[in-house]
Formats: structure tokens, sequence, C-alpha cells
């Protein structure tokens, strides 16, 4: 269940699912252990691993090319 970051309507979700749910994580998402406890099978990171990396090197690029 992407985005969906309020544990007591995840918990109710994961419940009431006949399959089990997959979460995926993002900012502001609840801890993983606490995913867990409401309730998901499976966590994911989606592409916010790739973005934070792509930005980093993004900044240090600009910084290693500027003057």
């Amino acid at each position: 269940m992407p985005l969906l970051a309020d544990l007591a309507l995840l918990e109710r979700f994961c419940r009431a699912s006949p399959l089990p749910v997959n979460f995926i994580a993002f900012p502001g998402a609840p801890p993983n252990a606490e995913a867990a406890a409401a309730g998901v099978a499976r966590i994911s990171y989606g592409p916010y691993p790739l973005r934070r990396m792509m930005k980093a090197l993004g900044d240090a690029a600009r910084e290693a090319f500027s003057g």
C-alpha cells in the first residue's frame, strides 16, 4: 500500500486484505518495524534511494565543475 502513513489505517487495510500487503517506504512513512507490526508482508523502498543518490551525485558534480 504505497504512501499510506497512518498506522491505524494501514493495520486496518492489512487485516481486511485477503492477500499479503506490500508497502513502499517513503519519506515520512512509519518506521519499518511499525509497518511490519501493522501487518505489512513486504516493504519496498521504491525509487527513493535512487533519487537520493542521483541528487547527491548531481550536487557533487556541480561542486566539482563550478569554478
